[in-house]
């Protein structure tokens, strides 16, 4: 089985650099072009999924949707909330700045271990022995990286670096885990594990 986690394309508050959180945000047309120009590659490299398992947020949503028409998908999109993007509480909207603390109750903000939680759940209800993309969030998408690697990837790692329109992909052994992911960054594939 083979996992892909792609996260959707840029959106005016990814420029802006506002926390997005849960915030219906929809792409922007730079985001659009983005996620063309992946399905595109992915075709040209013969991508074929058995699932597409996306967040129900409109980025996401878009993305997926762009995706499976780019690469002839003929199953449906699945939509689950699991994939939802961290919740940033009262920041929501906020422009980001390196004196936000993202841990401080205050802001009722979506914890780490709870994010990492729900990345789990989600994997656990999705290991089979068929290949699945998923479209999702920045923040969860790390979390699920965390998982697939039963820890050895730390939430906190600067490896993980997820930016619009990043990929990442990996080949799930008999335990449920990737030992080496690959990571598309702007056409150049690069590996982490």
């Amino acid at each position: 089985m083979k996992i892909y986690l792609l996260r959707h394309g840029e959106t005016d508050w990814n420029i802006e650099g506002r926390l997005q959180g849960r915030m219906d945000i929809p792409m922007n047309d730079s985001g659009k072009k983005q996620i063309e120009w992946i399905g595109y590659y992915l075709k040209e490299n013969e991508f074929c999924v058995d699932h597409i398992i996306s967040s129900p947020l409109l980025r996401a949503k878009e993305t997926a949707e762009i995706i499976a028409e780019e690469i002839d998908f003929e199953g449906n999109i699945l939509y689950d909330e699991l994939l939802l993007e961290r919740s940033f509480g009262k920041l929501e909207g906020v422009l980001w700045s390196p004196e936000i603390d993202l841990n401080d109750t205050k802001h009722d903000i979506e914890s780490v271990e709870s994010l990492c939680q729900r990345a789990k759940e989600v994997w656990s209800d999705y290991v089979v022995e068929k290949d699945i993309l998923i479209v999702a969030h920045g923040a969860i998408i790390k979390a699920i990286v965390v998982a697939l690697t039963d820890g050895k990837v730390q939430y906190e790692d600067n490896r993980i670096f997820i930016k619009q329109g990043d990929i990442l992909w990996g080949e799930v052994d008999d335990n449920g885990y990737v030992n080496r992911l690959s990571y598309l960054i702007e056409g150049e594939v690069f590996e982490i594990g």
